[in-house]
């Protein structure tokens, strides 16, 4: 009876049909740590998705207005490297449960 599929293995495999290795998914989890506020947002987003969608998501989150000069005074960084809104969790090499730091710069301080 069947119609030929008994027997056959399904392996997953991504967008590109390139098979995924068994443990690993499509999706990552990151956890985004401000300097300031000391706070944690946690995202899940595609390994192949632009940073710069998080960037502005974590942005509106915390009503911080996006405009250019704002990629001066927020950095986010990831293992010592600062974060390019095209770069994407797949070229960073982030796994289940990175960190990114997102320092703002502190303007004054003194009399």
């Amino acid at each position: 009876m069947g119609f030929g599929l008994r027997n056959r293995t399904c392996l997953p495999t991504n967008m590109s049909g390139v098979v995924v290795a068994e443990g690993s998914s499509s999706h990552v989890h990151i956890t985004v740590k401000s300097n300031c506020v000391g706070d944690e947002v946690f995202f899940r987003m595609k390994r192949n998705s632009l940073l710069s969608k998080l960037i502005n998501a974590y942005c509106e989150l915390k009503g911080i207005q996006i405009v250019p000069s704002t990629f001066n005074t927020i950095r986010f960084v990831y293992d010592g490297t600062r974060i390019k809104p095209e770069d994407t969790p797949n070229q960073l090499g982030m796994e289940n449960g990175a960190e990114i730091d997102c320092i703002v710069e502190l303007i004054g301080g003194g009399y």
